[in-house]
């Protein structure tokens, strides 16, 4: 409160939902604030109308970066009169692309936590290759500490099917962008929702068609699922034949591509995130 009225500070704006004192202070302080909400928390539901209630009695306006993260605050109370939707903007290098594979190659990128999916494309491809043997899926990503018995667990998935020489664990890489360019096909399935995964924005700047489970952002990011392939993490079954059948529907994947560029550069560019935030910005 002391620092805001020291500076003169004209509004405060808070780049997260997890942190509430910036928002209480300068409520006191007579000082309008903005919440830009990154999360969809998933955990206790008691910290989250926590949440809620303090935006709701404290916060000025509340910013989402996606539809999806918008409608879920909502859902939970949060005063939808409050609500703007910006989507994160982005300079693009769409490039040229150019694949060699003696293998159909899939790529999953993510940090390897049990929301993300990771099991559920384990037991998918040990599947798929069942009916296919020309397929690798690489799983890029490390983990956190205390999630390092959950990676123990995948990879004796992977050894028990004996299926190590065709998924891949990568850990961390330090550009995405090399392992996208050698995909035939990008992955992301995650089993809870996933509020704005910029990875799939990546994937499509590499030319590299989506292959996504509609948990979160992923759909609207692809212009409500047209531009990619949904499977679904309740069926494997479903999913397999999906895959199957998309792989071979080389038309479609080259629409997907082009749509997809086409769509982010209108509607994920850094001029229009610019200027949205701007505007909302400068109307206190």
């Amino acid at each position: 409160k002391n620092y805001i009225k020291k500076n003169k500070i004209d509004l405060v704006y808070i780049n997260t939902s997890t942190i509430i004192s910036p928002c209480i202070s300068s409520f006191i302080s007579n000082t309008p604030n903005i919440f830009h909400i990154h999360e969809i928390p998933t955990g206790s539901i008691l910290y989250l109308k926590f949440l809620i209630k303090i935006m709701n009695n404290f916060s000025s306006k509340v910013i989402a970066v996606s539809n999806v993260v918008k409608e879920f605050w909502i859902s939970h109370g949060l005063l939808e009169s409050k609500m703007n939707v910006i989507y994160n903007g982005y300079d693009f290098d769409f490039g040229v692309k150019k694949i060699r594979n003696n293998n159909i190659v899939f790529t999953s990128i993510s940090r390897i936590i049990p929301y993300k999916g990771h099991l559920f494309l384990i037991e998918l491809f040990n599947d798929i290759l069942k009916y296919r043997d020309d397929i690798v899926l690489q799983i890029v990503g490390d983990t956190l500490p205390s999630y390092q018995p959950y990676l123990n667990e995948l990879k004796s998935k992977v050894k028990e099917y004996k299926i190590g020489n065709n998924i891949l664990f990568l850990g961390f890489i330090p550009s995405i962008k090399i392992a996208l360019q050698k995909s035939n096909f990008f992955i992301h399935a995650p089993i809870k929702p996933d509020p704005a995964p910029a990875v799939i924005l990546e994937a499509i700047e590499s030319r590299t068609p989506v292959i996504y489970t509609n948990k979160g952002g992923a759909r609207e990011i692809l212009d409500n699922g047209k531009n990619g392939l949904e499977i679904y993490p309740d069926s494997i079954q479903k999913s397999r034949k999906l895959i199957l059948d998309y792989i071979n529907k080389k038309d479609i994947q080259k629409n997907n591509i082009k749509n997809s560029i086409n769509f982010i550069s209108k509607n994920f560019n850094k001029k229009k995130y610019q200027t949205k935030l701007i505007n909302l910005l400068s109307n206190f």
